[in-house]
């Protein structure tokens, strides 16, 4: 996979601030691109959680799985969104 130019566009609402967030990470090492949008609607601080470690914890995932172990995306998915759920809740305790 050669790497790719994207775009994004994201429009504020009536709020005095963005809340919304986008990630990209590009791992060229792995053949891997990872592509976040992260709504606002949970707050500030979630949204920039996400934007911060999601990309990094399914890049992880991916990785320790590797070939060895078939598991799908969805599957795979839960199981991160329900890891950096339990991390939101640890590092919100902090703030």
């Amino acid at each position: 996979m050669k790497h790719k130019i994207f775009s994004y566009c994201a429009t504020q609402g009536y709020r005095p601030y963005m809340e919304d967030r986008m990630h990209y990470m590009y791992d060229p090492n792995n053949n891997l691109s990872i592509f976040g949008i992260f709504d606002g609607h949970g707050g500030l601080y979630v949204s920039d959680f996400l934007e911060s470690n999601f990309a990094k914890s399914i890049r992880e995932r991916l990785l320790r799985l590797g070939s060895k172990r078939k598991i799908s995306l969805e599957g795979m998915l839960d199981v991160t969104v329900k890891e950096v759920r339990k991390n939101i809740k640890i590092f919100s305790l902090y703030d």
